[in-house]
């Protein structure tokens, strides 16, 4: 396969994708119509929201494979290092506090509390190993670290 077939299958595969993620969205707009419950309005909130940030960061990879490609300099990271690593710092203490937190619904009842508090556990967690990532492609930008 050459460069510009494997290009081509994984713009159309995004593009699917995207579809997908837009079917999501519309599909929990139209159930957050009838849902009264908060607990499931949340959940479905958050999906539709996922879903469309999928979709954002899809047409990101679509468009530097189509249009013009994304590069990241040292300049780029050096002019947000700082904020980065504070950044990095302090979801590191959320997610110690939402760790704590949850342990102290242990053994308790809270389903409902429980169920919410470990998807915001995971979410930050989730953060934590985005700017962990961004951390590492910054160190590959540099030799030394």
């Amino acid at each position: 396969m050459t460069t510009k077939e494997k290009i081509e299958n994984l713009t159309n595969n995004l593009k699917r994708w995207q579809n997908i993620e837009t079917a999501s969205v519309e599909l929990a707009e139209e159930s957050m119509g009838r849902i009264q419950n908060p607990l499931v309005r949340s959940v479905f909130q958050i999906l539709k929201r996922d879903s469309e940030m999928h979709h954002i960061l899809q047409q990101l990879v679509i468009d530097s494979l189509e249009k013009e490609s994304i590069s990241l300099t040292p300049e780029d990271v050096a002019a947000i290092d700082d904020a980065i690593t504070r950044h990095d710092e302090v979801e590191k203490n959320v997610v110690q506090l939402a760790q704590y937190t949850l342990d102290d619904l242990s053994g308790s009842g809270y389903s409902i509390q429980k169920f919410l508090l470990n998807y915001l556990l995971e979410d930050e967690k989730k953060h934590d190993r985005l700017l962990e990532n961004l951390k590492n492609v910054k160190s590959s930008l540099y030799p030394y670290g």
